[in-house]
Order: C-alpha cells, then structure tokens, then sequence
C-alpha cells in the first residue's frame, strides 16, 4: 500500500531533521503548542503504537483506549504519554520512534486495504496510513510539516 511508503518516508524525512540533536535539544520547546521535541516525538511514537495495536491486536487497542482515557482524568496528553512509555527521551526515543515507524509501515503494507480497524471510530488501513498527513491522535500537523512548525535551530 502506498500509504504505508508515504508514511514511512514522512517519519524519515523528520528522524533525519532531529538526528543531529543532542538529548538536551529534544528538551527544546518548539512552536507546536510550546511542546518540546521530546514531546512531538512521544506523541507520534504513542499513536503509532495504537495504530499498531488497532491493527494487530485490537483487544490490546482497546486496553490501551481504557488506559488513556483512565490516566489522562485531570490530565494532559503529553504527561500520559512520557508515563506510557516511561520517560522515553532524547536520541534513545528518536531511535525507537523511527525502528517501530518503519514495522509499522511494513505492518500497513501487508494489511488489507479494506479491512476495518479500530479508532475512535472504525477506519481503513489505507485511511489510518495516509492519515499520517495528519497526527493520528489530535488532527494537526503531519511529520513533514512538523518540520516547520518545530523551528530547530542547529
């Protein structure tokens, strides 16, 4: 599925932007809602996962749903997902981001394009894939765009 390419070579396109950084540069508040780059990548690390989950193993998919929207009561996104994956940060986080990204395209490639997965809402594989344009979980910006949006100064 081309979908699955393309959001590969997103996630590429922005692991090459951040692979200079050191660790305290991923802590670098960007202009995206003032997160920091530790915080972008958790985001889109996080939902890849779910996406993962909703593909693979949708019991799991669901677990995780109850535990987010268990944690996050009172809560902000970005704290359940620095919990979820316990702190995950800097060139460690880039480097597990970009390992599950391409697992996850491979995972998209194989699916079939018809199938119905879960979400917020049940979707396609080809719409969840190409919906990388977008973030899965908030709607905004897709990874290539991020690029602008996080400003890096080398």
């Amino acid at each position: 599925m081309q979908q699955a390419q393309d959001f590969y070579d997103e996630s590429q396109a922005l692991a090459s932007l951040v692979t200079p950084l050191s660790d305290v540069d991923f802590a670098q508040r960007t202009q995206f809602k003032g997160w920091t780059i530790d915080q972008i990548l958790r985001h889109l690390h996080v939902w890849n996962v779910a996406a993962g989950l909703s593909l693979q193993a949708p019991e799991a998919f669901d677990a995780f749903v109850l535990s987010m929207a268990a944690d996050l009561k009172g809560g902000r996104l970005p704290d359940f997902e620095a919990r979820y994956l316990d702190g995950l940060s800097g060139e460690k986080l880039r480097s597990v981001w970009i390992e599950k990204a391409r697992d996850l395209a491979v995972a998209f490639g194989d699916a079939d394009p018809k199938a119905r997965l879960k979400w917020v809402g049940p979707l396609l594989p080809k719409t969840i894939s190409s919906n990388r344009c977008l973030c899965f979980c908030c709607g905004k910006v897709s990874c290539i765009r991020l690029c602008v949006i996080l400003n890096i100064n080398f």
